[in-house]
């Protein structure tokens, strides 16, 4: 099939080069509209539980990821003139588009008590303009006397302000989100440099632009890194610039196709398919390196440059697609995670690592054909001495001490196993950000000095229209708040309770000794006057329902992980049974905490799926391959090794299972296997050429495909290992744990493989291994050289 493809390309060279420009061209047209994701990332499929309960809670009560908080430290924040400005940039920062609602200390509100009419009444604690410092300090102490904003606005023994700041939800997942975040920064950083006073700020919104806007930067940079990696690579192996600029014009072509396919499927640059053009580069070049090793090693045996191209195709083109496809089966598998961000990253990865197989076999024998054949001085790479004292020493090695290998690889499974034990699951929202970043050191302010900004939420439906609103009810859900308390995860609790409990102040003519709930004593009297309340502040309203049927408390917490995320989630879900049986309440604990902790846990369960469905595909090519399951169960071998070395190396310096680093796996499996695949090929064609002797065959294939081997490893190492430059702890993890699996499978491959197949030897190199289903390498190759052997003899 391959010599019938051979002929077709090169004889409609002028058709496929015509063909691949014009697709190109639409590819980049189409990429000039892609656009980075600004949405909360789903980590749960649309049917799980929390996720279901997570929906009904915004649909109930509104989106809670949509504040940005801002917070100072100031001794002096009640200074005149200063003061004066802040209310100004509050009114500034309220009239501007997009933004729902602003609060701060200087737009709290009081209830008051009218007497007259009996009913209360709302009004601001500080007007537009304050013009004397007494009168502000009068307005401060009233301020400070209404325990309602307490820990919520301002902590007092800190001297610490927040201002929350509402951003609309139609814009919280669109790009105009990131203008709304520079134009409130820009803002308030005015304010900070006039009063020299420096800002935090944090939440969500905050968090995922400033998260987005780095993802964008680090797109371009790993790009051009990959680029000029790969590039000098090759020109150290080939010492030529036809040997550099072809090959980077297919991976630069494939690229464009991958971020035109992004659009086509209607996907937008998140932090994973962000990584997909530099991983495309590295991952492509590989297929090159094969090609241009076959094509100068074929020229200088014979010296006809087409058909020297012709037997490139003809001899590599099975190989090669099937590495591709192993390659394109490990990031396949993450389809089957539910996690749409996932799922997004394997389908684009997967098609497009076929389509640099396409590109590679089309482009590279067209361009080399329609240049002058190789010098002399361009096949001396062929003859590297340091590569080839390499794998002569490889070779020696595995020929006469196979005990000693071993005994080194058992010690290391031995390492591994201990290593994997030590392994912890857990993740953080910002995690990915060094400790010394901006965003990680603003939210540990926050976090000291209000408990933190993550939303979470507990609904409490009493399952009868107005059962919310009655003391029984609010006895409860303060015994409730009281055990909320205990945990310094959490900051304070508020709920409608403390709304009643500013009502019963108000009908005390603002006593702060009265802030409490509403006793036997006094309950109708103030329930009368708030009959008649007009809750414009959403005092009440923003937690109780219209139909006052369930009741919500609110939350922030720390970012502690999802390890420590999981214990409190048992801890309070228990407190939540106590205080208010299943039998008789349904409630709900969700927020933007608990959506992240399960997400991440599911998405961790479901990538070990993945991994082992991963290695469950390649097996299954494999036995296609080469019809002999005993094979592929011993080529296995040298590539689980290095995964369980990676697990070790996480167990021993800390780094957790998270997303973003259990990827390591799948990806470094689909593509270490390619040197097996490769190896085990040539071996299979060596068999039939030696008349069986394995001794002989196993030498000759790691002569043969050696030098390959290890031009792809050290291509694959240092491109992956670009992503280290990441501020991304995840994206970094990613790089250097990939990087050191495959050059140690590169290793396994070289050393532990051969001498599996030495020791082993008739046990596993079956008849049915020698006569495969498909014909990876032409028989017509078989034949020269056995030529070749009977002419040296």
């Amino acid at each position: 099939m391959w010599r019938l493809v051979a002929r077709v390309i090169l004889r409609k060279r002028v058709w496929f080069l015509s063909a691949i420009t014009i697709i190109t061209i639409f590819m980049a047209y189409q990429a000039s509209f892609i656009s980075m994701s600004y949405k909360h990332v789903q980590m749960l499929p649309e049917k799980d539980t929390a996720y279901l309960e997570y929906q009904y809670s915004k649909k109930v009560f509104g989106e809670q990821a949509n504040v940005f908080v801002i917070g100072v430290k100031d001794t002096n924040f009640f200074q005149l003139n200063k003061f004066n400005d802040w209310i100004a940039l509050n009114d500034t920062i309220k009239q501007m588009d997009c933004i729902d609602n602003v609060v701060s200390i200087a737009q709290i509100i009081n209830i008051q008590k009218n007497s007259e009419e009996k009913k209360f009444e709302l009004s601001s604690v500080f007007p537009k303009h304050i013009n004397t410092q007494e009168e502000l300090d009068s307005l401060v102490s009233v301020a400070k006397n209404l325990p309602f904003y307490k820990k919520l606005l301002y902590n007092e023994a800190e001297d610490v302000y927040m201002m929350g700041v509402t951003v609309s939800p139609e814009k919280l997942n669109t790009e105009a989100r990131v203008e709304i975040v520079e134009e409130l920064v820009k803002k308030i950083d005015k304010y900070g440099e006039k009063y020299n006073l420096k800002f935090h700020y944090s939440g969500l919104p905050y968090i995922r632009t400033a998260v987005s806007d780095k993802v964008k930067a680090e797109l371009y940079m790993f790009l051009v890194l990959a680029f000029l990696v790969c590039a000098f690579i090759l020109y150290l192996f080939f010492k030529s610039f036809k040997a550099v600029v072809f090959p980077m014009i297919v991976v630069g072509v494939g690229v464009i196709w991958a971020m035109g396919s992004i659009v086509l499927l209607g996907y937008e640059i998140t932090i994973l398919t962000g990584m997909i053009p530099p991983l495309l580069i590295v991952i492509g070049v590989p297929n090159s390196i094969f090609m241009l090793n076959k094509y100068y090693s074929e020229y200088r045996l014979h010296g006809n440059k087409i058909k020297a191209l012709q037997r490139v195709i003809q001899k590599t083109g099975n190989a090669i697609f099937l590495t591709n496809l192993t390659t394109a089966s490990g990031f396949a598998t993450f389809m089957i995670t539910s996690s749409s961000i996932l799922t997004e990253f394997g389908i684009v990865a997967a098609l497009n690592i076929i389509g640099m197989f396409v590109l590679s076999i089309l482009l590279i024998p067209i361009f080399f054909s329609f240049i002058d054949p190789p010098k002399e001085k361009h096949t001396k790479h062929l003859d590297n001495k340091r590569v080839r004292f390499i794998i002569d020493n490889l070779t020696n090695f595995t020929l006469n001490h196979r005990r000693l290998i071993y005994v080194v690889f058992a010690i290391i499974i031995g390492l591994g196993i201990y290593g994997i034990s030590l392994m912890k699951s857990t993740g953080f929202i910002v995690d990915d950000l060094p400790q010394n970043d901006p965003i990680y050191e603003d939210l540990g302010f926050f976090e000291k000095n209000f408990n933190g900004v993550m939303p979470l939420e507990i609904l409490i439906d009493t399952k009868r229209k107005n059962g919310a609103i009655n003391i029984k009810t609010f006895n409860k859900i303060e015994k409730l708040e009281k055990a909320l308390r205990k945990y310094p995860e959490l900051s304070r609790p508020i709920s409608m309770i403390d709304a009643f409990k500013f009502l019963r102040q108000a009908f005390y003519m603002g006593n702060p000794r009265k802030y409490s709930l509403p006793n036997n004593m006094d309950k109708n009297f103030i329930m009368a006057y708030a009959s008649k309340f007009q809750d414009n502040g959403n005092l009440i309203s923003s937690y109780v329902d219209t139909t006052q049927q369930i009741a919500r408390i609110s939350l922030q917490m720390k970012d502690i992980g999802t390890d420590k995320m999981k214990y409190l989630d048992e801890k309070i879900q228990a407190d939540i049974n106590t205080v208010f049986p299943p039998n008789k309440y349904k409630t709900i604990l969700t927020g933007s905490s608990i959506i992240f902790f399960k997400g991440t846990r599911y998405l961790i369960k479901n990538l070990f799926v993945s991994l082992l469905l991963a290695i469950i595909i390649i097996a299954l090519i494999m036995s296609w391959m080469f019809a002999s399951f005993r094979m592929v169960f011993v080529s296995l071998i040298p590539n689980l090794i290095p995964l369980l070395l990676t697990g070790a190396l996480m167990g021993y310096f800390g780094i957790p299972i998270k997303p973003s680093t259990i990827l390591v796996f799948s990806v470094s499996f689909g593509i270490s296997v390619d040197d097996t695949i490769h190896f085990l090929a040539k071996y299979r064609q060596e068999l039939e050429v030696h008349d069986w002797d394995i001794k002989t065959s196993v030498v000759e294939a790691l002569k043969e495909t050696g030098v390959s081997m290890i031009y792809t490893s050290i291509v694959l190492f240092f491109g992956f290992a670009i992503f280290i430059a990441s501020s991304f702890g995840g994206t970094k993890a990613l790089g250097m744990l990939v990087s050191v699996t495959l050059l140690f499978a590169m290793l396994s491959n070289l050393i532990l493989l051969p001498s599996l197949l030495l020791s082993l030897e008739k046990r596993i190199t079956t008849k049915a291994f020698a006569e495969p289903l498909i014909q990876i390498f032409d028989e017509e190759e078989d034949i020269e050289l056995k030529s070749l052997r009977i002419i040296k003899k």
